[in-house]
């Protein structure tokens, strides 16, 4: 016998299944790879947030940073007629610079 083979009803069904096994392999590899992208571009935005944050609550420190001196002098009273060196916290509120 050889030649031509013919094509039954159970290698269609094997053919089929072997199809439709390859397409949800694929839709699968899309999903991850469209997770993957999805998760990089997350990544970034929040790196992103992160440097600004940063730099943001290191203006904000910096207005807030007070020398250990002024601390001191802030806990006694000075004399008549001197000043403080550095302002109350109520003024850096009021007036940012």
């Amino acid at each position: 016998m050889g030649g031509k083979q013919h094509i039954t009803a159970g290698s269609f069904r094997d053919m089929t299944g072997m199809v439709f096994a390859l397409l949800c392999f694929s839709g699968v590899c899309i999903m991850f790879l469209y997770l993957a992208r999805s998760l990089e571009k997350f990544q970034e935005r929040t790196r992103d947030e992160h440097a600004q944050l940063r730099v943001q609550i290191r203006a904000l420190e910096a207005r807030l940073d007070f020398p250990a001196s002024a601390a001191s002098l802030t806990a006694h009273d000075p004399p008549p007629g001197d000043t403080p060196l550095t302002p109350a916290p109520q003024d850096l509120l009021r007036h940012p610079e």
